[in-house]
């Protein structure tokens, strides 16, 4: 048994059973709590830096992926758990979102495409909006379709019913980026995968624009809506982060407090009240802000 393997058996599954109750009232129908297991078992294998980050932070980050709804997966692509310096963070990835909304019922698929300067790209808005995207086709190894100029995502809701789609400039792209909590990163997928990033902020975007879902597939209560509502925020590159305090899941759109523990895994340095009780009930979302009228998060305001 390797070093890694001993600090999973005696400080990862540990952490995890602790808050098993709560994982199991909020994961959907189709992911057991054995699945949801070795799903972090293969992300913290994966990634040992995973094994620094301090027990509170791991456990909000397993009940924030349970509350979307979504497993740890990074070969899939739809939910992370990423080390920022000793925080564990869950991050949404665009390939959840996306299984999030056809779960729901809401579409059948979800694409993005880039736009190049020599693409012909004819985007229309108005009471009969329409999308015409004829891509440039290289005549040579030295052609190329030029600059990128934007980024699209187009939700095919079915049915016989007009697709949505939604078109974000550069110059969007770029904002976003530097909202990110990451984005000034060198080593962060905006940085690496500036292009990829701009897909899934497409995506994001569009999938707000789309009906919502009130089905319930948790034992809590939970509405899919509410799922793709928290993975959204979730999502690298969105308006906030999602964070589990005392009460519950909490959006915010600012970098959350530094944790006040010590470095052992053995012990936290604080154990509120707070704390205690919430390992005994599941509850909603406190919303440290307010969703607009397409569904995103946008204004902030402290809760009582």
């Amino acid at each position: 048994m390797t070093n890694n393997d001993a600090q999973i058996s005696t400080y990862i599954l540990p952490t995890l059973q602790e808050k098993e109750s709560d994982l199991i009232s909020l994961l959907p129908e189709h992911i057991d709590i054995h699945r949801f297991r070795l799903g972090v078992i293969n992300e913290v294998t994966k990634n040992p830096k995973l094994l620094e980050c301090s027990k509170i932070s791991l456990q909000n980050a397993f009940l924030a992926s349970a509350y979307a709804g979504l497993e740890p997966n990074s070969w899939t692509g739809s939910c992370y758990i990423i080390p920022y310096d000793k925080k564990a963070t869950c991050v949404v990835g665009y390939k959840g979102l996306i299984e999030l909304v056809t779960r729901a019922g809401i579409c059948d698929s979800v694409d993005a495409k880039v736009v190049y300067e020599r693409d012909l790209f004819i985007p229309k808005a108005g009471t009969s909006p329409a999308l015409d995207h004829e891509l440039y086709v290289e005549k040579s190894t030295s052609d190329s379709r030029g600059h990128m100029l934007g980024v699209y995502a187009v939700a095919f809701l079915g049915g016989g019913k007009s697709p949505k789609f939604e078109y974000l400039p550069e110059s969007e792209c770029i904002k976003i980026k530097k909202e990110s909590r990451a984005g000034s990163n060198p080593h962060a997928p905006w940085n690496k995968h500036f292009e990829m990033m701009c897909k899934k902020s497409a995506i994001k975007r569009v999938i707000q624009t789309l009906p919502k879902s009130l089905k319930v597939d948790s034992k809590c209560g939970l509405t899919l809506s509410e799922r793709i509502n928290l993975a959204s925020e979730a999502s690298e590159g969105g308006d906030g982060y999602v964070h589990v305090e005392g009460k519950g899941i909490v959006y915010r759109n600012s970098e959350p407090a530094k944790e006040l523990t010590n470095d052992s895994h053995d012990q936290e340095a604080v154990d509120t009240q707070e704390n205690t009780e919430q390992k005994s009930k599941v509850q909603r979302p406190i919303q440290a802000g307010k969703f607009d009228a397409t569904g995103r998060f946008r204004s902030f305001r402290k809760t009582a």
